[in-house]
């Protein structure tokens, strides 16, 4: 199944100035780095109300959004600086991260299509902005003080399986080849070597 990106319905920065949930990364810093969040919600909610209120939140904002049924809606373009992590460690800091938000109520667990979808979405993103899979991380590992104290999502993604998953992705930042260009190994169980 092939998933599609509405890049227009919900971006923030085609509504709103800079200085409302987002700001321009600083010159010379790119996304080195990925956190996966949850809306954690006490009661559940749809991805039409999370997705319009990351759009018009002037206070936090993410670069894409899942909901349960796959869809996926960029909020904000990786060129810009999402306010979607608050105090974390260095190599996850809005400045160096992009952050994917997901339609996930406390208690709730995720879908089959939700996983497929952000399987497909990071397949893209580590590609075009060569992100190491080791830098995937979930916001309650990076944000601190330490883990699992001020925040706890991703909600319904327990470490073991979190990891299994970053695991899996199989796309790894390997060298770099002659005139800087980065080679990149793809270690998924059964895929063809280069």
């Amino acid at each position: 199944m092939s998933y599609t990106i509405d890049h227009a319905t919900y971006r923030k920065d085609a509504t709103l100035p800079l200085g409302s949930g987002y700001s321009a990364r600083p010159s010379g810093v790119w996304p080195s780095s990925i956190i996966i969040h949850t809306t954690n919600n006490a009661k559940p909610t749809t991805f039409a109300f999370e997705a319009k209120y990351l759009q018009t939140s002037l206070r936090v904002s993410a670069h894409y959004i899942i909901g349960k049924a796959g869809e996926i809606a960029m909020i904000l373009p990786p060129t810009l600086l999402a306010w979607h992590a608050g105090a974390t460690l260095a190599a996850w800091k809005n400045a160096r991260s992009i952050g994917i938000e997901h339609v996930v109520s406390v208690g709730e667990q995720w879908t089959r299509v939700q996983h497929a979808a952000l399987d497909s979405l990071m397949m893209t993103l580590l590609a075009q902005h060569r992100i190491n899979s080791v830098m995937v991380e979930t916001h309650r590992r990076v944000a601190v003080p330490g883990p699992n104290i001020r925040k706890h999502d991703p909600e319904g993604w327990d470490d073991a399986s979190f990891y299994a998953w970053r695991n899996a992705l199989g796309v790894h930042t390997v060298t770099a080849g002659p005139h800087g260009a980065i080679a990149q190994e793809d270690r998924r169980p059964g895929a063809l070597a280069a």
